[in-house]
This record gives structure tokens, C-alpha cells and sequence, in this order.
């Protein structure tokens, strides 16, 4: 079976369309070149074994290739063989953090097949460790367990098992081994291993029909996740595991969809002669109820929004302009939007219902800045309604900031230019060339003044954006930026309208240059040897320090995001930022490790700490997206961490 290396080899490899050298494969998965042509050896014998029309050639001066007739299709097809046999506990982890997943998915399966017990000798029998390495790794499993209020216990002479209350061991049980990474959610041939295929057949039949004729509208991931609710339910009904009670069922009796769900919960009864009690049947309720209003199609008025919910979201609205100082609270679509989205989301969170996010990881690496801003909403919610937001539930919130984020980017691209205009050919000249601008400009550029270079100094700078001018100004003398005088003729020729055309378009985009304005050849460390990433930020923080542009209380906020949420973005990289600092100076620090060092979930080498003033969260949020942009290219990264000094990294970035 494909260890957890050999599959990043391949994934590796999928990616690219031309022969790659060993060299940069090596260097982004962290190995060395002998042992990058052993895995590779190991793969192809895999490969063959399989069946799959699919290999790895080698080329002498040019590298390696993986050759299939479809690359769409094999991906799929090893997806689903290596979840195959993860689920079949076949599939043995080279890594501390696959061997972490490997025993809670174990222990997990245990609970659901009402197998509990094992043994901590069998556990290293099965993954070729010893019994100190085994402790190490559950000391990691039970900091993981306890986010679900479970945890790992002696259990007699069989060994350990998992205690908890029954909903927290199938939230657990639907987060670890139901999660999907894949777009096509509702794939059912991917949980065929754990449970019959007539039984999955039965079930679906069951909710389509019913919840097809009702009124009840409903997501694919929700039915997807109702449907793996359902068969977890049988299974640990069978095994004598029920949810006897909870919360708000007298609320829950008094809905449309309670009578929805006790249809369900007959119809799987009589099919399954699988009695499911009161509690289920409540708990389907909840499944339907806090989905109503994310599928729902109609414009505003039709929602009928308590008017709560509006008044909530103006809140957030109005403290994220005080934290951040972004002001989204003159866009009523979001406002709306928001709103009506929290209708649900504040059910779900209420009656403590977790929603998988499958988009999740791909909202973090896309919309990071935006992501920070909705960590910040739901930490202001959250102290509202006294509940905790998981990062599934900000993930969705996050989508309606992006989207807001890239209206008010479009609100501060139409912006005209404040343009001054400053000509010696006398005033009727000046009236001519400022006439010509205003028709050749005038969605972009907005005439201040027009003036004699002799009057200059009279207008404040920051009441202009550019200086149109006729004649050769001394910038140094009347403390000017270069990059603000634009240079033309009295007639405004040709070449003249495409010079003030291409600045204007270069204040528009934002460039990768102004991210570099932000760094300094003192905050590049390359070659470094770390252990954890607590350390890589205490060391980042503490150059900052000594720079004067952090302060030691600010060190907490740093650790305070990280603890939120994974600052990591894949392709080797994190991105580490402090949460509520305002710092006098914006500054961002560039660290390279000798090997990578696993982050939270994956391996990181490329470390951007950001310490950003409020007032240029905006701007910033720009400049992060074009950054994303050239970090996403796995060419460019490896190109990256093959800089030896600042110099050369920069080079390599512009």
C-alpha cells in the first residue's frame, strides 16, 4: 500500500506537465534524492500491482514524468484507493501525523462496529513503532479528542477505548471518517466498506422521496450529512447507542419540519426494521431545520428576516470598522445576506449541530485576508449568543466577506485620481490640456487644480493623488514622490494619453512591489533549524522586537490567532499574523527552513510573518491576493527556497 510520502509524490507529480527535475521534487516534499528514487522505485511496483495505467519515467538530464492517459481519472481513482484503505485500516502512516489520524480513525471504527478495545501492543504491531513512540502520538490524539469532549480511557483487559456522550462520539465519528475533500460529496461508493450498499440504497430512496415532495429545502452537503447521520444512527442503535434527549425538542415539535422528519424516521424503521426512538427523530429535525434557509431561492422581502438578525450584523459591521478600521456598513448586500445566513447558521450553533465545511480548506488558501476578518466577526457573535463558531461554520461566513471585500475593491477602483495639473505655457494652455484630460479621463481622473509650478506648495499633498506637469519639477526641493509627477506635452499627444492611461492602471492593480516595501534584508532568516512552529514565531516576534516595530504584550496575539485557526496555506507555507495589533510601523519578516517542520496538518518551510497597521488592512488584503497568486505556483516556491540571501529571494518573488 502507498505510504503517506509516496501519495505527495504523486499528487506532486499530477500537477505538472513536463519532466521535473529530482532535485525540486525532493526539495518540496523534504527528502533526499536517494530517497526520492527508492519511493519512486516502490510507487511504479505499487502502480503495477493496482492495475492503474499509470507511471513514473525518468529521463536522464530532465527528471521525472507520470505518465497516464488521463490524469483526472487517476486521481480519483487513487483518491478513492487510499480512502479505501484507510477506512480498511490497511493504509499505515509514515508520519507522526498520519499515525495520529490512524489511531483515532481506529478507535473510532471500533466505536462504530461496537468492537471497543485495543490494545497498545497491537496498536504497535500495526504500525511498526515502538510502545514510546505510540504514547508520544496518543498524548496528540487525546489534545484532538478533547475538542470533541471525548476522551481516550483504560478499558479493562482489551486496552483503550474513546468515552463520551453518544452525540459527541457520532460528531466525531462523521468529522473523521465522513468528512469529504472532494466537490462530488454525495459519492456514495466511498462509504460502501462501512456500511451495506443495499442498506445506503434504502436510505437515500427514503430521503430523496420524502424530502423531494416537502417544502423542506436542502443542500447536497446537508443531505449528504443526513443521510450519514441516518446510517450512523442504525448502526448504533444496533449496538444499543441512542440519543435518548435533547435540547429545545418542545421548540423542535412545533415545526413543519418535525413532521418531515417523523415521516423519515418511519420509513427507515419499516425498511430496516431499525426502530429509531424520539431523540433521532429530533435530531433529524434539527438536521432539516438548520438547513431551511441556505438552499432557499427568492429576494429579500420573501425571507421575512427577524429584524434581529439585521441589528446583529450591523453590530459585527460596526466593530470590525473599529477593529480594523474596514467599513462594510454601507453595503446592504451583505448586510442582507449575512443576516440571512446566520438565521441558520445561530440555529445550528445553538442546538450544537456541527456542518462539515467542504470547502474549507480551499476558503483558507483562497480568501485568507477575508477569513481573518470573519474570525473577527465570529469572535464578537460568539461573546453574543455565549456559544463557540467552529471553523466549518466561519468558513461560510467568510464567503460573504470575500464577496463584500471584492465589491468595496471595485468601489475603490472607480475612484477618480485627484490630479494636479502644472503648466508654465500660461492659463490658456493650462485650460486647453485640462480640458482634453477631463474628456480623454473622465471616469478616472478628477482635476484638483490647475496651477504655475511657483504656486505648488500652496495645495497639501494628501490632497492629491498626481501631479500632470508640463514642466521638469524638482522633486527633492518641494519633497515630492518620483512615482507621483507624470510627464506630458502642452498639446496631450498620443503617447502622452498612454502614459497617464498605464499610471493610472498601475494605481489600480496592486503590484507584488508594494508587498516587497513592506520587507527588509534585517527580517530575512534563511536555513534555519526549528522544531515546532511556537518556536519559528517566538523567533520572527523577537526580531521585531529588537526593531521596535512590535511590542512584547503584542507576542500573545500572534499565538492567539495561531490557536484559532492554522495560519498554514499548503505548498509549504504559513503565514502567521497577529489578530488585533496595531503596530506604529507595518513591517513583514521572511523565514526559510533547512527541512520543514510539520505546522498543525502539513509541512511548512516558507514562514510570512505579517505585523500590519489597521489603517492598511485594505490595501494590504490587495497585496496578500497578488502574493497568493505567484505562491501558489509550485515552480515558484521551489525557485523560493532555493534563495540564499534576501537579495536573491526578492529577485526570484518580482
Amino acid at each position: 500500500m502507498f505510504s503517506q510520502r509516496e501519495v505527495e509524490i504523486i499528487k506532486f507529480l499530477i500537477d505538472q506537465n513536463d519532466y521535473i527535475s529530482g532535485e525540486k521534487i525532493s526539495t518540496f516534499i523534504g527528502i533526499s534524492s536517494k530517497t526520492l528514487q527508492k519511493d519512486i522505485k516502490v510507487i511504479n511496483q505499487q502502480l503495477e500491482l493496482v492495475n492503474t495505467n499509470a507511471q513514473i519515467s525518468s529521463m536522464r538530464g530532465k527528471g521525472y514524468i507520470l505518465e497516464t492517459d488521463n490524469k483526472e481519472v487517476f486521481y480519483k481513482e487513487l483518491l478513492r484507493f487510499c480512502e479505501a484503505n484507510a477506512k480498511d485500516m490497511r493504509f499505515i502512516p509514515t508520519t507522526s501525523e498520519g499515525r495520529i489520524n490512524y489511531i483515532i480513525k481506529k478507535l473510532l471504527f471500533l466505536e462504530l462496529k461496537g468492537e471497543r478495545g485495543i490494545t497498545q501492543l497491537q496498536f504497535c504491531d500495526s504500525l511498526f513503532i515502538s510502545l514510546t513512540t505510540l504514547k508520544s502520538d496518543l498524548n496528540i490524539v487525546k489534545e484532538k479528542l478533547q475538542k470533541f469532549n471525548i476522551e481516550v480511557v483504560k478499558y479493562g483487559i482489551k486496552g483503550i477505548a474513546l468515552q463520551g456522550n453518544e452525540d459527541d462520539l457520532r460528531s466525531c465519528i462523521r468529522y473523521y471518517i465522513f468528512q469529504k475533500p472532494e466537490s462530488d460529496i454525495v459519492d456514495l461508493n466511498c462509504i460502501t466498506p462501512i456500511f451495506k450498499k443495499e442498506q445506503i440504497e434504502i436510505v437515500k430512496e427514503i430521503l430523496s422521496s420524502i424530502i423531494g415532495k416537502s417544502k423542506v429545502a436542502i443542500t447536497d452537503i446537508g443531505f449528504y450529512n443526513l443521510l450519514i447521520h441516518i446510517l450512523i444512527a442504525i448502526r448504533r442503535i444496533q449496538n444499543n447507542n441512542k440519543i435518548e434527549n435533547i435540547e429545545f425538542t418542545d421548540v423542535l415539535k412545533n415545526t413543519y419540519e418535525y413532521n418531515v422528519a417523523t415521516e423519515i424516521a418511519g420509513k427507515v424503521s419499516e425498511a430496516t426494521g431499525v426502530e429509531l426512538p424520539e431523540g433521532e427523530v429530533c435530531f433529524i429535525t434539527q438536521h432539516l431545520y438548520t438547513q431551511k434557509t441556505i438552499g432557499s431561492r427568492g429576494i429579500k422581502r420573501q425571507l421575512n428576516l427577524p429584524n434581529k438578525y439585521h441589528l446583529l450584523v450591523k453590530e459585527v459591521l460596526e466593530n470590525l470598522k473599529e477593529t480594523i478600521d474596514i467599513d462594510f456598513t454601507k453595503d446592504e448586500l451583505l448586510i442582507w445576506s449575512l443576516a440571512t445566513h446566520l438565521k441558520s447558521a445561530i440555529n445550528r450553533i445553538k442546538f450544537d449541530m456541527s456542518i462539515t465545511n467542504d470547502m474549507l480548506y480551499e476558503i483558507k488558501r483562497n480568501y485568507s485576508f477575508t477569513y481573518n476578518i470573519a474570525l473577527i466577526a465570529a469572535n464578537f457573535i460568539e461573546k453574543i449568543i455565549g456559544k463557540s463558531i467552529s471553523e466549518d461554520e466561519v468558513g461560510f461566513i467568510c464567503l460573504h466577506f470575500a464577496a463584500a471585500f471584492e465589491r468595496l475593491k471595485d468601489e475603490r477602483n472607480k475612484e477618480k485620481l485627484r490630479a494636479l495639473i502644472i503648466c508654465a505655457s500660461g492659463l490658456g494652455t493650462s485650460m486647453v490640456l485640462s480640458a482634453k484630460i477631463k474628456k480623454e479621463f473622465s471616469d478616472a481622473i478628477q482635476i484638483v487644480n490647475v496651477l504655475p509650478l511657483n504656486r505648488l506648495d500652496s495645495i497639501p499633498m494628501d490632497e492629491y493623488d498626481a501631479i500632470i506637469s508640463t514642466v521638469k519639477i524638482d522633486t527633492a526641493a518641494n519633497n515630492l514622490n518620483d512615482k507621483k509627477v507624470i510627464y506630458t506635452s502642452p498639446m496631450l499627444k498620443q503617447e502622452d494619453i498612454a502614459t497617464i492611461r498605464d499610471f493610472i492602471n498601475s494605481n489600480k492593480k496592486v503590484s507584488i512591489l508594494r508587498f516587497l516595501e513592506f520587507t527588509e534584508e534585517d527580517l530575512f532568516f534563511v536555513d534555519k533549524e526549528f522544531e515546532t512552529k511556537e518556536e519559528i514565531i517566538n523567533y520572527m516576534v523577537n526580531n521585531m522586537i529588537k526593531k521596535g516595530y512590535l511590542k512584547e504584550e503584542d507576542r500573545e496575539s500572534f499565538f492567539k490567532r495561531e490557536n484559532i485557526s492554522s495560519t498554514e496555506i499548503g505548498n509549504l507555507i504559513a503565514i502567521p499574523h497577529a489578530l488585533d495589533t496595531d503596530p506604529e510601523i507595518s513591517k513583514v519578516s521572511i523565514l526559510m527552513m533547512k527541512k520543514p517542520i510539520i505546522w498543525e496538518e502539513e509541512q511548512v518551510r516558507l514562514v510570512i510573518l505579517m505585523s500590519i497597521e489597521k489603517r492598511l488592512y485594505l490595501e494590504f488584503g490587495e497585496i496578500i491576493e497578488e502574493l497568493y497568486l505567484r505562491l501558489e505556483n509550485k515552480e515558484k516556491v521551489i525557485e523560493l527556497l532555493s534563495a540564499k540571501n534576501y537579495t536573491e529571494f526578492i529577485k526570484i518573488l518580482r
